[in-house]
């Protein structure tokens, strides 16, 4: 659905930057031709901007060029998740080292879902104290007005 680049904020080098590096995540030609496919990233970078947290990257920017639809996130040297498990030893992840990891992605996962329950509270309040029947604990977070 996507794949990422290196790439050199133009405008940070040009403000004299001491980290010029981005990581552009570029959807691929099918997910592209889906028609809210940048709703969609849009969406996911809106939630992604709202996350602090040093196992979290963090989102910058999601935009499109014509018919390319991309996304804009702090450079993290080192290589993915995917990267660093298929170069693992042949009989696998040592067991230090995997739990480490596995507590890393524990961490960020907590964080996130912490966070997020949080905001969805706190918006059932907000719709509640406006009149909009909310709901609590589904996905809906509010009825519209008929």
């Amino acid at each position: 659905m996507s794949r990422v680049f290196k790439a050199i904020d133009l405008r940070r080098a040009e403000a004299g930057a001491s980290d010029t590096h981005v990581a552009v995540k570029v959807l691929t030609e099918p997910f592209n031709e889906y028609f809210g496919s940048i709703v969609a990233l849009q969406r996911e970078a809106h939630k992604l901007q709202n996350l602090t947290h040093p196992n979290i990257v963090r989102v910058i920017d999601c935009d499109r060029d014509g018919r390319t639809v991309f996304m804009t996130m702090e450079y993290l040297p080192g290589g993915s998740l995917q990267k660093i498990l298929r170069t693992s030893e042949p009989g696998g992840m040592a067991p230090a080292a995997a739990l480490k990891l596995l507590a890393s992605v524990g961490d960020a996962l907590e964080y996130a879902l912490r966070t997020t329950h949080r905001a969805r509270r706190s918006q059932a309040r907000q719709h509640h104290r406006h009149g909009t029947p909310a709901g609590s604990r589904s996905s809906i977070s509010a009825w519209p007005n008929s």
